[in-house]
């Protein structure tokens, strides 16, 4: 059974090869993670719509820009990623994760990326 998430990450992965080529230069900023936890406000997009591996929240960046991470984002329980899709704000850089022991698990650290243009 194919589901509606493995559609949008094979999207995903298809927009990212055609834009490897394009990148901007390395930006750095410190990162955090957040979730749909309870009292947490990582429910939905700055739009309204849902999130999933592979969104961040940034400031100072364009809604649904693709962001190139110079290293592979590692957290337990998620396959490694590198690009990610801008799809909130409220933050330099916050990675929306699915459970808050995998936002604790990323803790607070300085990632360095790219804007794929």
């Amino acid at each position: 059974m194919i589901t509606s998430a493995l559609v949008a990450s094979v999207a995903l992965v298809a927009a990212e090869a055609q834009a490897k080529q394009k990148l901007g230069p390395v930006m750095s900023r410190g990162s955090t993670a957040y979730c749909p936890c309870e009292g947490s406000v990582g429910r939905v997009d700055a739009r309204g719509g849902g999130l999933r591996w592979g969104h961040v929240a940034a400031n100072g960046i364009a809604y649904n820009t693709l962001l190139r991470m110079e290293r592979l984002a590692r957290i337990p329980g998620q396959p490694p990623r590198r690009y990610f899709r801008v799809k909130d704000v409220g933050a330099p850089l916050d990675i929306w994760v699915p459970r808050g022991w995998q936002m604790n698990a990323w803790g607070v650290r300085k990632v360095k990326f790219r804007v794929v243009r």
